[in-house]
């Protein structure tokens, strides 16, 4: 089978829903996934972040946390994934 390459960051799955609702909880942020214009989070205002550095380090400590294990698949995103598996290797 081919192999197919799966995008996950809001395409299977709500990264940045989960990523606001650790920041928000643990950092006392009010981000919201809308504020977002870009992946280059110390960009976006409402994350309060000085640096890329800064941005780094707390996306790593989302990936450590029970938010990031609690991400939710997106409406078909899993159906989807099972029909494709069907005709590749994901």
């Amino acid at each position: 089978k081919p192999v197919l390459a799966v995008d996950l960051d809001e395409v299977c799955c709500g990264y940045l829903p989960a990523f606001c609702k650790f920041s928000n909880a643990v950092h006392g942020t009010s981000v919201e996934a809308a504020d977002f214009h870009s992946y280059m989070f110390w960009e976006v205002a409402g994350c309060r972040l000085a640096s890329r550095e800064a941005a780094l380090d707390r996306v790593y400590e989302f990936h450590a946390s029970d938010f990031f294990a609690r991400i939710e698949p997106l409406p078909g995103a899993a159906a989807a994934l099972r029909l494709l598996r069907a005709k590749f290797e994901l």
